[in-house]
C-alpha cells in the first residue's frame, strides 16, 4: 500500500505531474487526489483541473501517480513495504 514516509499517512495522496488547478493558501497540492484503501485500492479520485485522459491514466496506474502526501507536502512515498530508508 502506498505510505508516506515521512508522516506515515497510508490513506490520501496526490500526484506531482498533475499540478493544482489554482495555486492559493491552504489549497490542495496537486490536480488530483487518490483516497486508497489498506490493500492498495483506489477508492475515489477527486480531481481539480486534471484532464480526463490524466485521470483514467492515474486509476489505472496508480503507482506512476499517487507519489505526493496530502498530509504533510512530502513526496517520500513508497508503494512496497518492503522498502525502508535508512
Amino acid at each position: 500500500m502506498p505510505k508516506c514516509q515521512n508522516c506515515g499517512n497510508e490513506k490520501s495522496f496526490g500526484a506531482s505531474k498533475v499540478p493544482p488547478s489554482a495555486m492559493y493558501a491552504n489549497g490542495p497540492l496537486s490536480g488530483i487526489i487518490g483516497e486508497f484503501k489498506t490493500d492498495k485500492e483506489l477508492l475515489w479520485v477527486h480531481s481539480s483541473g486534471a484532464t480526463k485522459s490524466m485521470i483514467n491514466a492515474a486509476c489505472h496506474n496508480p503507482q506512476e501517480f499517487f507519489d505526493l502526501c496530502v498530509h504533510c507536502g512530502n513526496q517520500s512515498v513508497v508503494w512496497n513495504e518492503d522498502t525502508h530508508t535508512s
